[in-house]
């Protein structure tokens, strides 16, 4: 293992690893590290970053996750709502099973209770049966409208009348504590038609897992923003460089009209103000790169459209400097989707900064990248196509999306496009890569989310 990072490091290559270690207390654990190289903008090496996370819990549950969800939980089902081949083998299951496994009444309660699920609230089973899921429901929260009886009525009656129903539920412990727990209510037909069977399990724990991994995909999608941001700025100081200069000469001018007395109140006025049109002009600018860098995870519905055209007024300056055509072809003024807006504009930023790239390095003649939006049967397709070349054809069509795999030798990171795909997973969409006659061609789908507005 070690001589395998002392390559990676010699030779400055990618690495995503799974290991093992041990620690001097003689304990095992399970760390997943990623790094990647980091360049500047001469393309020399600058330094590491990654993240190396211990996971040896995750492993442990994606292991017990693996080994009951695939072969525990369909038999405990199966068998149970069977009533079981005999009464010895339901027991066994039922006594050792690690899931927990109830069985509910007409009245709405617990009539029988398995050691498992007794032992996730911290109880014992008689402590359980003969007690209603309100007894046992948490206050606190969104779940405290399962308390009431009238809920669960309406849920119990749905599965006595043949529906299965999964969902989460927070129910209290004996030292009055709190565990979210995923719960599968299904009937047991006609072997047991006044019975319902009831498992549960504790997610408490993955959710935190899960909880752990978007923050790791957020601080991910910042160092690509980070990455992109050096050669942001230089959109900056392009799209200032102009009212700079009317600036300038406003200032330059009055002391001269001052001087020759042809400074008047309605000139110095009208200078004032086309001076401060041209200041907030550069504000909106800093606001503007401000709220595409500042983390968020918050979902709205957004105007695909405005987000589009708010990332291409920030990169323009670099479009304009390198003479890229670039044109956003519509039949709509707008179209609306769910999700984390400045995350979508990250995956916008990413290819349309790719395309320029490729088009300047290969001098491209009469460059161009077209992006195009329709609606199509409930979902929106962005394409965004070039006319740089393509896409080497080992990378298409998934392999480009893979984490540290990059089209730009030692000058890429090979993560942009990997966090797009993940982004627009996120947001129920998809992503794919294709090649055309005179380049490269980026097909993105997302759920309409309502509230287009034609021409």
């Amino acid at each position: 293992m070690q001589k395998y990072f002392d390559l990676e490091i010699a030779e400055h290559l990618p690495f995503d690893l799974v290991y093992r270690i041990q620690r001097p207390d003689g304990s095992l654990r399970w760390i997943h590290a990623r790094s990647f190289p980091v360049y500047d903008h001469d393309g020399a090496f600058s330094c590491w970053t990654g993240v190396a996370e211990d996971v040896t819990t995750q492993k442990e549950y994606e292991d017990t996750l693996e080994r009951f969800n695939d072969e525990l939980i369909k038999r405990v089902e199966e068998e149970v709502s069977r009533r079981m081949a005999t009464e010895q083998s339901y027991r066994t299951l039922f006594e050792h099973s690690p899931e927990g496994i109830l069985l509910l009444d007409r009245t709405g309660r617990f009539c029988e209770c398995n050691p498992a699920a007794a032992r996730m609230l911290g109880r014992e089973p008689g402590q359980i049966i003969g007690k209603r899921p309100q007894d046992l429901s948490s206050l606190s929260g969104n779940f405290s409208s399962q308390n009431t009886s009238a809920h669960v009525d309406a849920v119990i009656n749905r599965s006595f009348a043949g529906d299965v129903q999964v969902f989460e539920w927070k129910a209290t412990t004996a030292d009055g504590g709190e565990i979210l727990l995923e719960v599968l209510l299904s009937p047991l037909g006609a072997h047991r038609p006044d019975h319902l069977l009831v498992m549960w399990r504790d997610i408490g724990e993955i959710r935190k897992l899960q909880r752990e991994k978007q923050l790791q995909e957020i601080a991910l999608i910042q160092q690509s923003k980070m990455a992109e941001l050096g050669s942001m700025m230089g959109a900056i100081a392009h799209q200032w460089k102009q009212p700079l200069n009317n600036i300038a000469l406003y200032t330059q001018f009055l002391p001269e009209q001052l001087k020759s007395g042809e400074l008047d109140a309605a000139t110095l006025n009208e200078a004032a103000f086309n001076i401060m049109k041209l200041v907030n002009f550069m504000a909106r600018t800093i606001d503007d790169f401000r709220d595409f860098f500042k983390p968020s995870e918050v979902e709205t519905t957004f105007n695909l459209l405005e987000s589009i055209q708010g990332v291409l007024e920030l990169i323009g300056g670099q479009l304009l400097r390198d003479s890229v055509d670039l044109r956003l072809c519509t039949t709509c003024r707008s179209y609306h989707v769910r999700g984390v807006k400045n995350a979508f504009q990250q995956v916008i930023l990413n290819i349309v900064n790719n395309a320029r790239e490729a088009l300047v390095e290969r001098r491209t003649p009469e460059p161009f990248i077209r992006i195009s939006c329709q609606k199509v049967a409930g979902h929106i397709h962005v394409t965004i196509s070039d006319n740089g070349g393509g896409i080497a054809e080992h990378l298409l069509p998934d392999k480009i999306f893979e984490a540290f795999v990059t089209s730009k030798g030692d000058g890429g990171t090979g993560i942009g496009l990997s966090l797009s795909r993940s982004i627009l997973h996120k947001m129920n969409g998809s992503i794919g890569a294709a090649n055309t006659a005179e380049g490269a061609c980026f097909t993105i789908h997302l759920p309409d989310a309502g509230g287009d507005v034609f021409h």
